[in-house]
């Protein structure tokens, strides 16, 4: 447990910690600003979304929102948390450095899987969670929607990690097979996004047409 606790603040120190000393004065400045476009955006989209919430709310689609929010979040959680685990897990160059160590595999795989965890605890906690609260109250739900959402959160966070952990390996595989093949790869990429945007447009055409309706 103690080597878990280790690699862990090692994780988190890699990515979150400072780099390089600099210019203390242009480093705060240089955060802020960044910190300000944060904000900015962020604020853009808690706005975006409440408009949207009252519009399909407006036409008597409040369930289809629901269903198309959790739904675009979810995938979105498994592509990012595939992409995760193939580049921490499987690729990550420090891994054979950490198991020279006297710590055991499962410490290793349970400190980067933490991160993970981490960043998907984040991105529900201020993507998602705002977004159910907002919905409850422009569609005033009872206590017993409000209760249901730490069940809603946690489901959120464990079965987008469960299916990455699952595609992580055949999408390491065909990328592995196919990354001498440019030709190929780029077909594959081509059809999945004409895919996806042949899907994404027939879901705003059938939301039109049933606004129409």
């Amino acid at each position: 447990m103690r080597s878990y606790w280790t690699l862990f603040r090692l994780e988190l120190k890699a990515r979150f910690g400072a780099r390089g000393m600099g210019n203390p004065v242009f480093t705060v400045i240089k955060t802020l600003i960044f910190l300000a476009l944060v904000l900015l955006v962020y604020m853009a989209y808690i706005f975006g979304v409440k408009q949207l919430i009252e519009m399909f709310y407006l036409y008597d689609m409040s369930t289809e929102f629901l269903v198309l929010f959790i739904a675009i979040s979810q995938v979105l959680l498994v592509l990012f948390g595939i992409s995760s685990v193939i580049k921490n897990l499987f690729r990550s160059g420090d891994n054979e450095l950490l198991m020279r160590f006297p710590v055991s595999a499962v410490s290793v795989f349970a400190a980067k899987i933490s991160i993970f965890v981490l960043y998907q605890v984040i991105f529900t906690v201020l993507v998602e969670l705002p977004v159910f609260i907002m919905f409850g109250i422009t569609t005033a739900q009872g206590w017993s929607y409000y209760a249901l959402l730490p069940v809603v959160l946690v489901f959120s966070i464990i079965l987008p990690l469960a299916i990455s952990n699952l595609l992580a390996i055949p999408v390491m595989q065909i990328s592995s097979r196919t990354k001498n093949m440019f030709a190929l790869s780029l077909l594959i990429s081509v059809i999945m996004v004409a895919a996806g945007f042949a899907i994404y447009m027939n879901v705003i055409q059938g939301v039109v047409d049933y606004m129409k309706e």
